[in-house]
């Protein structure tokens, strides 16, 4: 069974334990008992979960109870395994129930069903380790740590993106964790294809403590301008960055003064990179994502965004690839990247959109400057047009950093989306 399938299949029957597990009242303790009378603990876990899924769920009138089951895999036996949520940050026993000193494990929590929109858990181990769990395809945004249940239809929710390429492929380049966040439209409006946000270093993206700056908060944007009725529901997949960002991102750069070994030329190493990063993305990553989640598969609903490097690399590839994305997203760029590009008279489709921003405040804003200024020059020369095709601001007293660009990134969702 190839990868895409392996996805769609294990879509499936997510939906279909949520399903079971959502129709009927189950009392764990009991059905493991049972289950460990015929088998042993881990075939015993496992066919409980195929039955009813990892999550129970048992509605009591106003309120819900909810059973998280763990299987301690890499754990003792006996140990003390504990409940992490958002709901259970207040209960003073986080404790799970072990079920007869074996490595299975329980937790029941009964919450009002008004209170929460969400619930955000995992696991963790005497020894502090922390699992998401396996079975449950959504995860949280704070680092792809926590695994994601979604209660109401206000939110919608991540999704780890897996084998869309393997090592094997590449000569240097390395495997990446993608994740998308599908709109709350994504569940409400099952019949509906939505527009794609690609954006780099993925992992800074979210709405969450655990990103740099508490990060970008596009996923609060997103869901605030939707419902505002300013743009378009759409999915955005966080490609996360690895230790050759500086290669992957700008190693298509003939000179990147920005680093002392490439003063004088861009070594080959770094081109390597630079085309295996975009291959990825173009020939792997877009028609994976395209194959197995609800989008629309043409170019003009595809936009690519970054900042700093990330930024010289959008523009690069939608420059590049002017068949495959619409807009583009330049936060914070400038440098050898935008130089480059004017040289070689980019960006002469006129039916792509351009957002491009730069501060103004620190050292590193103020060094990408000029550069932004120029190739904002570049395009009104080339006939963008600001407020049509264009959108275009130099911010004033911004630093480079997540929560400058959280704050202008409603603007270019908006631009693009709306």
């Amino acid at each position: 069974m190839n990868l895409k399938k392996n996805f769609l299949c294990c879509f499936v029957l997510m939906c279909i334990f949520a399903a079971k597990a959502a129709a009927q009242n189950i009392d764990a303790a009991k059905i493991f008992k049972n289950e460990l009378k015929a088998n042993d603990e881990k075939a015993a876990f496992d066919n409980v979960v195929a039955k009813y899924g990892s999550v129970l769920k048992n509605i009591k009138g106003t309120k819900t109870a909810w059973t998280f089951l763990f299987y301690n895999e890499k754990g003792e036996s006996g140990e003390t395994v504990s409940l992490e949520s958002n709901i259970s940050k207040n209960e003073k026993n986080k404790s799970m129930v072990n079920i007869k000193n074996t490595k299975i494990y329980y937790k029941t929590i009964t919450i009002n069903n008004k209170d929460y929109d969400f619930i955000a858990y995992g696991f963790s181990r005497e020894n502090g380790a922390f699992y998401r769990d396996p079975y449950n395809q959504y995860i949280w945004s704070d680092r792809r740590r926590s695994s994601y249940i979604r209660l109401s239809d206000k939110v919608g929710a991540w999704i780890n993106i897996d084998g869309y390429f393997t090592k094997s492929k590449y000569s240097v380049l390395k495997n990446r964790f993608v994740c998308a966040y599908l709109p709350a439209a994504y569940f409400t409006q099952p019949e509906e294809k939505f527009p794609v946000v690609y954006m780099l270093d993925g992992q800074q993206i979210w709405d969450n403590a655990d990103c740099a700056y508490k990060g970008w908060k596009v996923e609060t944007a997103l869901e605030s301008l939707i419902a505002e009725n300013k743009i378009k529901p759409a999915v955005i997949v966080g490609i996360y960055n690895t230790a050759s960002r500086t290669k992957e991102y700008a190693g298509w750069c003939d000179i990147l003064r920005e680093e002392k070994e490439t003063a004088e030329g861009t070594p080959p190493e770094y081109k390597l990179y630079a085309e295996e990063h975009a291959k990825m993305i173009i020939e792997d990553l877009i028609p994976f994502v395209e194959a197995n989640l609800r989008v629309v598969a043409d170019r003009e609903n595809r936009y690519i965004a970054g900042s700093s490097y990330g930024a010289f690399c959008s523009a690069y590839l939608a420059n590049k690839y002017r068949d495959t994305f619409i807009g583009a997203g330049l936060f914070s760029g400038g440098g050898s990247g935008y130089e480059q590009l004017i040289r070689e008279k980019a960006f002469a489709d006129l039916s792509q959109k351009i957002y491009i921003d730069v501060g103004n405040n620190d050292y590193i804003e103020k060094q990408l400057l000029p550069g932004t200024e120029s190739m904002i020059e570049y395009l009104t020369k080339k006939g963008f047009v600001q407020g049509e095709n264009l959108y275009a601001q130099i911010c004033d007293k911004a630093a480079h950093n997540e929560k400058e660009w959280a704050k202008r990134v409603p603007t270019f969702l908006e631009f693009m989306l709306k």
